[in-house]
């Protein structure tokens, strides 16, 4: 199955054609030094010219990024995970997402026991383009550990609780026990 690749390298975006042999991206990306794409263009990111390829080799160390495409794999092979909020710097990109662990496991200390590529969920990415700030979201983004210059937890968007009224029955005992002694009957 060929799926449509976009991959974010030092100094350009690559937009090609990648053949996945019914495997995951993440596993092809990790498995080989080096992909080979077909139907490339590759875009500065300096000035915006583009060059067109018919085919090319990339290694995974040219990778800073992919865009995760394609199946999420055998679901039998599926463990449960949480989702931790990162943010971290690669080069000239600022990227932000979710990196899943398993439960009670640190999540930063994670990223250094995997594989080179790391994939992030509900991710986006900042870069610069021509001398103009951009930004693009994902709903998968691999990221190469190998260029992580920093990463860092992000605050997790916790939305506080509206301010609402105590619901108190109006007969029989409470069943809320008082440690801070504020409270009373």
């Amino acid at each position: 199955m060929s799926v449509e690749f976009v991959g974010f390298a030092d100094d350009c975006r690559i937009y090609a054609r990648l053949e996945l042999e019914g495997r995951r991206l993440t596993d092809i990306l990790n498995e080989a030094a080096e992909v080979q794409l077909t139907g490339v263009l590759m875009e500065s990111l300096e000035d915006g010219h583009a060059v067109e390829l018919t085919e090319v080799a990339v290694t995974r160390d040219d990778l800073y990024a992919v865009v995760g495409t394609g199946g999420r794999g055998a679901a039998n092979r599926r463990i449960r995970t949480r989702a931790h909020p990162v943010e971290m710097k690669l080069g000239g990109y600022l990227v932000s997402g979710n990196i899943h662990t398993r439960p009670g496991s640190d999540p930063l200390a994670g990223v250094l026991r995997r594989a080179p590529m790391v994939p992030l969920t509900d991710a986006r990415i900042h870069f610069s383009r021509d001398g103009e700030p951009q930004s693009c979201e994902f709903d998968a983004l691999i990221v190469n550990r190998d260029h992580v210059e920093w990463i860092r937890p992000m605050a997790s968007g916790v939305t506080p609780l509206p301010d609402m009224p105590g619901i108190i029955p109006e007969q029989g005992p409470s069943l809320a026990k008082d440690f801070t002694g504020s409270l009373s009957d």
